[in-house]
């Protein structure tokens, strides 16, 4: 897959029209980077067989991989399977670099709906404005901490 096209199957996916990026993406050879878009893109138009093919794909390559433990946790919490999930969002945690704050927001996003999921509503909390801080436009951290009248979370 060329770049370009990569790049504008990204920017398709970013302004929410998943279908035609998932035409630019399904029938191409991905690299992990590509492959994680795809499953991103599978789960929002509700292809969970593919988004779940995918990522097994990208994980049997290389387990350790971040984004991919990242998104299999959060087809994990989907299914309801949040021990599995736990432990591969523990998988990302370790792998996402410092400097990659976005992905550690929503990373931080989905450790609160984990913990919310378990009925843990303060370290839901705690773990959402953890994600604001880390990323103040995270708008689904902040619409999760309203729900809760959680005045103390600041941006």
């Amino acid at each position: 897959m060329t770049t370009s096209r990569f790049e504008e199957a990204k920017r398709l996916a970013y302004a929410r029209d998943h279908e035609k990026a998932y035409d630019l993406l399904r029938d191409l050879a991905r690299d992990d980077e590509q492959g994680c878009l795809f499953v991103s893109v599978c789960r929002m138009l509700g292809k969970n067989k593919q988004a779940r093919d995918e990522v097994d794909r990208i994980l049997a390559a290389n387990p350790g991989q971040a984004r991919g433990n990242h998104l299999l946790a959060m087809i994990l919490i989907d299914d309801g399977k949040l021990k599995d999930a736990e432990k591969h969002l523990q998988l990302a945690e370790k792998g996402y670099a410092p400097n990659r704050v976005d992905e550690q927001s929503e990373l931080y996003l989905d450790w609160g709906n984990l913990f919310y999921e378990h009925g843990n509503i303060d370290a839901a909390i705690q773990s959402w404005r953890r994600a604001l801080q880390l990323s103040p436009s995270n708008d689904v951290a902040r619409h999760n901490l309203e729900q809760y009248d959680d005045v103390d979370f600041t941006d």
